[in-house]
């Protein structure tokens, strides 16, 4: 799992995570040359740009197909909440 860290910058809006911006982060999953404009290897994103994001269920379903052919267990799979939210498997079992 990335480190995420103020200086960070954002895959989506390219702008630095920043100190009071609640984040999620991502593994070293997603191919530094993927199908997506932005470096989800390892990286941190803004939690409202990934909630919001156009491009956010096409993402979605590739990282959940890089989970099922990796050596990853499920709960690290992404769902959509109804709100739009963007979350671990893992964290709905939490909840």
């Amino acid at each position: 799992m990335a480190l995420c860290t103020p200086f960070n910058e954002c895959p989506i809006c390219h702008k630095p995570i920043g100190e009071t911006a609640e984040v999620i982060g991502f593994p070293d999953l997603v191919p530094m040359f993927s199908q997506f404009d932005g470096d989800f290897y390892d990286s941190c994103a803004h939690q409202a740009c990934l909630d919001s994001w156009l491009r956010r269920d096409e993402f979605v379903a590739y990282f959940n197909q890089l989970v099922e052919e990796s050596s990853l267990s499920k709960s690290w799979q992404l769902h959509v909440l109804a709100t739009g939210r963007v979350v671990y498997e893992r964290s709905l079992k939490e909840s």
